[in-house]
């Protein structure tokens, strides 16, 4: 032992201390996760950390990939785990048949095979913050049927998984060409309450006479608005994000709930159409210096795109160039105006003010439109809608403003496209979760016992049937998913479900899809 230590003293430098050290430090930031469309995993834990990692996403199914001697992995979407941790922290403890495709089930908890691949298998994790889930009773989306769950221990495991929607306003997918003027009827004057005056009349003759007498004054107002310039940018583009847009296509019979943002974007496109030469309209090489937006979710995905694009020049050049950033203040601006000049309506009538009168400012200012509902979108109340939302216009031939996202589960170009003719109204859910925040409440992706969800003091989306449920039909079939009854939506009063001895039952809610109201269509 002796010799041997003495060995190793006499390797030793004569220097005291390390000459070079290497020191790792790690710190831990804490923030908010960051919102995506894939996030039901984070009902798994109660608190987390955690690490970001770039890596690459690679389609297994991508013949270009086919003869690829890339080492990077197939990727599916949320949280990445074995079977076994996956099943654990889920706490589900069985497995279970339903509709002839295997679920996992705990106590509070549903594990749901939603896309098998390759090399790995996608879940969507459904929770029950209240009583025993019932696996019967849930409204299952596009999933996998399989009957045997031994395969998932041999395969990547990754839970995350909901419905889309996308909103088209402001995209490249939906032409700025069509929107028009509407033929729509002019309500010019409206008459209003101007005061009430009361009196009191004696007369001295015998016998005396009293009395009473009360009046109220009314006096009409017009409907006329003018607009003004004004100028602000940045904050503007967040709050529009965050507001609600009711567009009503006067000739397609049919409405759009939608960002204020986008409605905005989509605007400024058609501003430049506008203002563009007729003799230009067709020529390849003028292009729209304004960008477009990508199909989004929510407003608020697109404010970076048009944050740092306010110096545009769309016209002009110099201390007179015309840019991006006044445009849309502008645009803005009277939007607030002719908000503030739109008549209440009620279920049967809607009131609001053109699009295009809006974009191209005309001399003669703009005059308030009356809408008339037909059968289909009275029963439901939607329209009621417009007394809480921050814009309400009216236009002719804008498209699909909101179309669902592309997938191999909707085939049936029908069932894709909200039909024509019959007043209903397509809500994106981001818009309607505004309203919701507005009157107090929130809207979270996972299933929900309640039947009445607030929009504002005294109105509630009355949550029924399945509005998300896939669609099972094909360009060769000849139904479609508008003659389902548990499809459409209704807007009601607040308390008013819950008089009602209705039983009722859990539904699925997705916050980037979109639901219909309106009246089941009949043929």
């Amino acid at each position: 032992m002796s010799q041997s230590h003495q060995t190793h003293e006499a390797d030793r430098t004569s220097t005291d201390g390390p000459i070079l050290g290497i020191q790792l430090t790690i710190r831990l930031s804490k923030r908010p996760v960051t919102k995506t469309n894939h996030d039901c995993w984070h009902q798994l834990f109660k608190s987390m950390f955690i690490i970001d990692v770039d890596a690459p996403v690679v389609d297994d199914e991508d013949p270009k990939l086919k003869n690829d001697n890339t080492k990077a992995l197939p990727f599916g979407k949320g949280l990445e785990l074995s079977f076994d941790l996956m099943a654990a922290l889920a706490a589900v403890e069985f497995p279970v048949i339903v509709e002839r495709g295997v679920v996992l089930v705990g106590y509070h908890t549903v594990l749901i095979p939603t896309e098998i691949k390759k090399d790995y298998v996608q879940f969507h994790l459904e929770v029950s913050q209240e009583a025993q889930i019932n696996p019967h009773a849930l409204s299952y989306g596009s999933r996998s049927l399989v009957s045997d769950y031994h395969q998932f221990k041999l395969k990547r495991c990754f839970v995350g998984w909901c419905e889309r929607a996308h909103i088209m306003l402001g995209t490249r997918l939906l032409s700025a060409d069509t929107v028009r003027y509407t033929n729509s009827q002019e309500k010019r004057k409206t008459l209003h309450l101007a005061g009430l005056s009361a009196g009191v009349q004696a007369f001295s003759c015998s016998p005396i006479q009293a009395g009473i007498t009360g009046q109220a004054n009314f006096s009409f107002v017009t409907n006329k608005v003018s607009f003004t310039p004004s100028t602000v940018y940045t904050k503007m583009l967040r709050n529009t994000a965050k507001e609600v847009a009711l567009i009503y296509d006067a000739t397609a019979k049919r409405s759009w709930l939608v960002p204020k943002l986008s409605m905005l974007v989509h605007m400024v496109h058609v501003w430049v159409k506008e203002n563009t030469p007729p003799s230009k309209h067709y020529e390849t090489d003028v292009k729209d210096p304004v960008p477009f937006a990508d199909p989004h979710y929510d407003g608020l995905e697109i404010v970076e795109a048009f944050e740092g694009a306010g110096d545009i020049v769309l016209c002009g050049e110099g201390e007179d160039a015309f840019r991006l950033r006044s445009l849309l203040l502008g645009l803005n601006i009277n939007l607030l105006q002719v908000r503030t000049a739109t008549e209440t309506g009620d279920s049967r009538t809607l009131y609001g003010y053109e699009m295009m009168d809006v974009v191209t400012e005309p001399g003669k200012g703009s005059v308030m439109k009356k809408i008339s509902l037909s059968g289909d979108g009275r029963s439901s109340n939607w329209a009621r809608l417009a007394n809480v939302v921050d814009s309400v216009i009216v236009c002719s031939d804008i498209g699909p403003a909101i179309m669902p996202v592309e997938s191999v589960q909707r085939m049936s170009a029908l069932c894709n496209c909200l039909p024509c003719g019959f007043d209903f109204l397509a809500a994106h859910i981001s818009c309607i979760a505004q309203l919701t925040k507005r009157a107090g409440g929130q809207l979270v992706p996972t299933t929900t016992w309640v039947s009445e969800i607030n929009l504002d003091h005294s109105r509630c989306w009355n949550f029924t049937g399945d509005p998300f449920k896939n669609c099972n039909h094909d360009n060769k079939s000849r139904d479609t998913c508008w003659e389902t009854p548990n499809l459409f939506q209704k807007i009601g009063r607040i308390g008013q479900s819950r008089n009602c001895s209705q039983q009722l039952e859990p539904k699925r809610m997705c916050l980037p899809g979109a639901v219909v109201f309106g009246e089941r269509f009949r043929r």
